[in-house]
């Protein structure tokens, strides 16, 4: 069996996620990065804004995961992982 995987790992897969989504936007045209693909669709602007302001949400306070005991993950949290994944 691998190894546990631990919060740190976690959160480095997160950052590393974060600098490539910049380092392939940070490029972009600021006209093409504001511009909506149809109407009922977000911008790439708009998408990375919301995944900004939504962090706090997601992650919480950081500080306290160390102190956070695990708990059982069933098939459902599997899925929900791999969907947002």
């Amino acid at each position: 069996m691998g190894r546990q995987v631990t919060i740190q790992d976690r959160l480095d897969s997160i950052e590393r996620k974060r600098a490539r989504l910049m380092d392939s936007v940070l490029d972009l045209d600021s006209t093409l990065v504001a511009a909506r693909p149809e109407p009922e669709k977000w911008s790439v602007q708009e998408i990375i804004e919301h995944l900004v302001l939504s962090a706090p949400s997601v992650f919480g306070n950081l500080d306290e995961l160390d102190q956070r005991r695990p708990r059982p993950r069933g098939l459902k949290d599997r899925v929900l992982y791999l969907v947002v994944m």
